[in-house]
């Protein structure tokens, strides 16, 4: 009965799209079951491959390929086989042809690709990293002596000494000399190992980084031609389209190094805002203004802006790979919007995490919100739709700027004709006098669009708004919005991301004051100050002209970041995430950086202090700390409750030592990321005025991982969290 349906349906088609009169007994159209089949390279068991044609079929297919039978018409099936792929008794090459069941036209005939297994490196050749330039795409070869000199989160870079090259998917260690069975390719122009199949450590190479060319003033005529190790000054911020990237601002106009597959350990996102300087290997050019950079350095010279609000919509990744949602404006075509209140893996899961987010949809009875890859796409046909931004708390600030990146869909007849509008509820102007913007167009016109399909392309909008205060709220839409379906026939797509709000001009945040009276103690940090605004995963930043610190809960106490003279300026985030709960996250820390909890306004007779605290550190962060407190202002401090390793310790170097510490993280029994809650107390006479604790690393020996921390920067990250607590026994 199948195949009765199956043919009467294909005949009745081909009858509909073929009326004109054929050519005498050659088909009008030939459909096959199949498009590609795959063999073994011995002994390869026949296919079955089922034709479908209005008259009969010619047959093309090379010597190896043998069709049983060799032409028909009609609903039949044919037998496909290969010979044995050999040479001189063992397999050859992989080998694909094409076999033609033809029509009467190229249009007509239908094509099967056929490919079969075999040996691909039986012809490799044998390269270095300066020979993958000169190879053609897809040659396989044996690249040997290749050293490992930097990881991204998708691949590395390597080299022979002289040449420079990426490899998409190595995980191999750094120095580490390794040779690789793979094949030859490109990947942003630059000569690379595009996919491999082994690579084996040979041995370990005493080399290091190179000295980076500092290209920050020339960045404007920086070719990117070549796979090369420099470094580039300038303002961490959030990219168009996503990610991250280094903005360098000359006379002329504003350069950027992309931060191409950042390795997660160099805590990227917690540096929007931040002056830096990241060395790293150049892979290309990412656009005539713009190059991609493989960060392997990066140091915080401070902040460079303090937010009030961010969101790149990073959070939306696991709702990205639930439901298969495309790309459409980094691929120029619609591309998979997946609709947030009926899509597979979305739902009321992802609308609950909107909602925890703060968001909340204009027009929620038209459901027309649709999940992109890390970033959203409004409205359909008549129903316009748009978002209203989270509450925000301004810190006393009255001037604020909002920005965001929109780009508009592009249908058939080309962009859609959509304005945006930023609308404030509450308290606040824009410099229009009025509560609604005045609209913004997005750039791509439909002008030219008879000449073939454009480029879709992010734009930046900047919106200037005083007099607001904590009650305010923004909303963002076209300027068609009405709340129902509209009348009009024009179609109002849109893309959002990247939302940033930061201070106006004259704004200085106010550190807190010493409470009069005295401190009631226990002093405690539980972070409900953020509290129900704290969303898992995201970064929020409490940021001084002296550095970085969080308040206690009543306001008499700081947690500081100290950095020492590793770091220019202290850099601390929040996050709620895993075991540790809500903490403070800083990277790269190492020797005599330590952890400060300040308390001034003490007015405490004779008594027992005690300090409790959670810490964890990754697997390249410090592991012993001790504890220390000073009651003259930072002058003298004194260790409290030492203890010393009971065996000797010894660094990669070969030197032994014993280490004396407070506590270790990632020692006997904890493991890297694994929380340890320190508790410790001490005796101190009558004080008066500010006591100082401090955790602070005391040695960089990494334990059980065998090694000495090098600096200045290790790349990890160290952590405390949970509830801090200072308590107070008087005698």
């Amino acid at each position: 009965m199948k195949r009765i349906t199956l043919l009467t349906i294909l005949l009745a088609a081909l009858t509909l799209i073929f009326s004109c009169k054929q050519e005498e007994n050659i088909a009008q159209a030939v459909m096959g079951s199949v498009s590609e089949m795959t063999f073994s390279a011995q002994d390869a068991e026949p296919q079955i491959l089922r034709i479908v044609s209005d008259a009969p079929w010619k047959l093309d297919a090379p010597d190896w390929v043998t069709v049983t039978p060799s032409s028909g018409s009609g609903d039949m099936e044919v037998e496909v086989s290969v010979d044995d792929n050999l040479l001189d008794g063992t397999p050859d090459e992989p080998r694909e042809a094409q076999v033609i069941f033809g029509g009467n036209t190229l249009a007509s005939r239908f094509v099967l690709r056929v490919y079969q297994e075999g040996d691909a490196y039986r012809n490799a050749v044998r390269a270095t990293v300066s020979d993958l330039g000169g190879l053609d795409d897809g040659k396989a070869m044996i690249l040997e002596n290749a050293t490992v000199m930097a990881l991204s989160s998708a691949g590395g870079i390597i080299t022979d000494g002289t040449t420079n090259a990426y490899v998409s998917g190595l995980d191999k260690p750094f120095r580490s000399v390794v040779t690789i069975r793979g094949f030859a390719g490109k990947v942003n122009g630059m000569p690379a190992v595009k996919a491999f199949d082994e690579a084996n450590v040979t041995t370990e190479a005493d080399i290091a980084l190179p000295e980076p060319t500092d290209i920050t003033e020339t960045i404007g005529t920086y070719p990117a031609s070549a796979i090369e190790y420099v470094t580039v000054s300038g303002e961490m911020a959030l990219a168009a389209g996503g990610g991250y990237e280094v903005v360098v601002a000359l006379e002329d106009r504003t350069y950027s190094a992309y931060m191409y597959e950042a390795p997660a350990s160099l805590g990227v996102p917690s540096l929007n805002g931040h002056n830096v300087k990241v060395s790293g290997y150049s892979l290309g050019k990412k656009g005539e203004l713009s190059f991609n950079l493989i960060p392997v350095e990066i140091v915080d010279e401070g902040v460079n802006f303090l937010f009030f609000f961010q969101d790149d919509f990073s959070w939306l990744a696991p709702f990205v790979e639930a439901s298969g949602a495309g790309d459409s404006v980094g691929k120029s075509a619609d591309d998979h919007a997946m609709n947030v209140y009926t899509a597979k893996g979305l739902g009321e899961e992802f609308l609950a995490e909107v909602v925890k987010h703060g968001y909340e949809d204009l027009f929620p009875s038209a459901r027309v919100i649709y999940l992109q890859d890390c970033y959203l796409k409004f409205s359909k046909n008549k129903n316009v739709d748009g978002i209203k931004l989270p509450p925000m708390d301004f810190q006393g600030a009255t001037a604020v700027e909002l920005s965001f990146d929109w780009s508009v869909h592009v249908g058939g007849g080309g962009p859609d004709d959509v304005m945006l509008a930023v609308e404030i509820e509450g308290e606040g102007v824009f410099e229009n006098g009025t509560k609604i913007s005045d609209p913004v167009a997005h750039t791509m016109k439909k002008e030219g669009w008879a000449d073939g399909p454009q480029k879709w392309s992010w734009k930046t909008e900047t919106f200037k708004i005083s007099g607001v205060n904590n009650e305010t709220r923004f909303k963002i839409r076209p300027t068609t919005f009405t709340g129902a379906a509209v009348s009009s026939d024009l179609y109002s797509r849109w893309y959002l991301d990247n939302i940033l709000v930061v201070p106006g001009e004259g704004f200085t945040p106010t550190p807190p004051t010493p409470p009069e009276g005295g401190v009631t103690f226990p002093v405690v940090w539980s972070f409900k100050d953020v509290g129900e605004d704290w969303v898992e995963g995201v970064d929020f930043q409490l940021l001084q002209p002296t550095g970085a610190w969080v308040m206690s809960d009543t306001h008499d106490g700081k947690i500081i970041l100290n950095r020492g003279s590793s770091v220019a300026a202290s850099t601390l985030t929040y996050r709620n995430e895993g075991a540790i709960g809500v903490r403070l996250l800083t990277t790269g820390f190492y020797k005599d950086d330590y952890w400060l909890l300040e308390v001034d306004g003490v007015e405490n007779p004779a008594g027992t202090y005690g300090v409790t605290f959670s810490s964890c550190s990754s697997a390249a962060g410090p592991k012993f700390f001790v504890l220390e407190y000073s009651t003259d202002g930072g002058s003298n401090w004194t260790a409290v409750n030492t203890k010393t390793t009971s065996e000797k310790m010894t660094d990669t170097a070969g030197t032994t030592r014993d280490v004396t510490y407070t506590y270790a993280l990632s020692y006997t029994s904890n493991a890297a990321n694994e929380v340890l809650t320190v508790e410790e107390s001490f005796h101190l006479p009558a004080l008066s005025g500010k006591l100082l604790i401090r955790a602070r690393v005391c040695d960089t020996m990494a334990l059980a991982r065998n090694k000495e921390l090098n600096g200045p920067d290790n790349g990890g990250t160290t952590r405390i969290g949970r509830r801090a607590e200072i308590s107070f026994e008087a005698d």
